[in-house]
């Protein structure tokens, strides 16, 4: 009689755990009730055991790769090789830190002798400037700087030699002669446009300018009943300008000897004609009777 195969229905699975329990997992594989209703049959497969392996255990250490090794002699060999190379490079760098104080050391000499050189030339040039005005008293001749006399003697107005300088009295600023007849010559137009029936000929007459004859009473009305009058001021400080300005002959003297020491020439003088005739010539009026009046 053959022998009877055992019946996996009952079989049980043990699965074992990484649990710190002995006692193994039993998962039945009892089938499970399915309804009654007819269905097609499937061979039931074998069970599998799943052997679930713990995090702990330890894993085969790979074979290593053999490692190239260097005898001792081959590094000692390396090691002298790199202190030569390091000593290379530092005897190096000491040539050159030498080299560039050599250069800084030349580059010091040169400025100590360039400086020596030129507290020597100033001194040179102090010495002579010392002689020089030292010659220029002991001869009588004093020296000036041409640029800052240029400053005085240069009209305010064109910046040119005052050639013909004219002095106002009221403020005692200098202008040359052309400058102050073309300012008062602005003043008068401007005048004339403000008021069209004033005449020269409304003039008072020159010594009447006077403000100490002016102060009398009497002839202030009288000057007042002439109408309105030019005012003249001076061209740097606004200040009234009552009286023809002078001529300043001792400033006219040094601008003529200081310009012609620089080499300028004083231009020349417009030439009268002479009239013919015994009939004497009409005196020639100054720069400045077209607008204070005439001397009487």
């Amino acid at each position: 009689m053959a022998a009877r195969r055992p019946s996996t229905r009952n079989r049980d699975i043990l699965v074992a755990t990484d649990s710190e329990d002995d006692t193994p997992l039993v998962i039945s594989s009892r089938p499970v009730p399915r309804s009654s209703s007819k269905r097609k049959k499937h061979p039931t497969p074998e069970p599998e055991l799943i052997e679930i392996l713990s995090s702990d255990e330890e894993i085969l250490p790979r074979k290593r790769q053999a490692v190239a090794t260097v005898p001792p002699r081959d590094q000692l060999k390396q090691s002298q090789q790199e202190i030569r190379n390091l000593k290379a490079k530092l005897e190096k760098s000491e040539a050159r830190r030498e080299k560039s104080e050599a250069k800084l050391q030349k580059s010091e000499a040169t400025l100590q002798k360039s400086e020596a050189k030129l507290e020597k030339v100033e001194g040179e040039l102090e010495q002579a400037n010392g002689e020089l005005r030292l010659a220029s008293k002991r001869s009588g001749k004093v020296v000036l700087d041409a640029a800052q006399l240029e400053e005085h003697i240069s009209c305010e107005i064109c910046t040119s030699t005052m050639w013909k300088p004219f002095i106002l009295s009221g403020c005692g600023h200098t202008f040359c002669a052309g400058c102050l007849v073309e300012w008062f010559g602005t003043t008068l137009a401007q005048h004339m446009t403000a008021n069209p029936a004033w005449r020269s000929t409304n003039q008072p007459p020159y010594h009447l300018v006077n403000p100490r004859i002016r102060a009398n009473p009497y002839i202030a009305a009288m000057i007042a009943q002439q109408g309105p009058q030019p005012e003249y001021t001076c061209p740097t400080c606004r200040s009234p300008v009552l009286t023809k300005p002078v001529e300043d002959f001792s400033l006219k003297a040094i601008i003529h000897d200081a310009a012609t020491s620089a080499g300028e020439s004083s231009p020349k003088d417009p030439v009268v004609a002479k009239r013919r005739g015994k009939a004497k010539a009409k005196a020639v009026g100054g720069p400045f009777d077209g607008f204070f009046g005439k001397e009487t």
